[in-house]
C-alpha cells in the first residue's frame, strides 16, 4: 500500500500583478480551499494540478492538465483524472486512453513552454 501523499503545483494569480505563474505549494487547505506559495503568498486565485505518480521517458513528473506527445507524433494529449484513474485525453474529442510508457510531457494547459517543445523534438529525433 502506497502511503505517500501526492504532489501538487498550482496555477497562481499574483495578487500585485494580476499575472498568473506556476508554483509548489507549501501547504493546502482543502476544506477552505487555500494554499499557501513557496514565497508565502496565500492567493484568492489558483488552480491545483496532483502529479499522476507517473514520469516521462525524461524523468519528468507528470501532474494533471499537462500535455504529452506519443511516439506517434501526436501532441495534443491532455492528462486528466477521468474515471477511476489517470488518463491521456483527446482535446475535442471523447478519446480517453491509458496513459502509455512512451510519452514525453511537452507543455501545460495552463503555461506553454518552449523549453519542454524543444526537448520533445529532440527526443524524437
Amino acid at each position: 500500500m502506497n502511503n505517500q501523499f501526492p504532489k501538487f503545483r498550482a496555477w497562481v494569480k499574483s495578487e500585485t500583478g494580476g499575472k498568473w505563474f506556476m508554483s509548489y505549494p507549501r501547504w493546502i487547505d482543502l476544506e477552505n480551499k487555500r494554499i499557501c506559495t513557496e514565497s508565502g503568498m496565500q492567493p484568492k486565485e489558483f488552480i491545483l494540478m496532483q502529479d499522476t505518480g507517473r514520469t516521462d521517458k525524461n524523468g519528468v513528473l507528470a501532474y494533471a492538465y499537462d500535455i504529452c506527445m506519443l511516439d506517434s507524433g501526436y501532441h495534443n494529449w491532455v492528462i486528466k483524472w477521468h474515471d477511476d484513474g489517470w488518463m491521456i485525453h483527446q482535446e475535442g474529442t471523447p478519446i480517453y486512453k491509458p496513459i502509455p510508457d512512451n510519452f514525453i510531457i511537452t507543455d501545460n494547459i495552463y503555461e506553454p513552454s518552449d523549453e519542454r517543445r524543444k526537448s520533445a523534438k529532440e527526443q524524437r529525433g
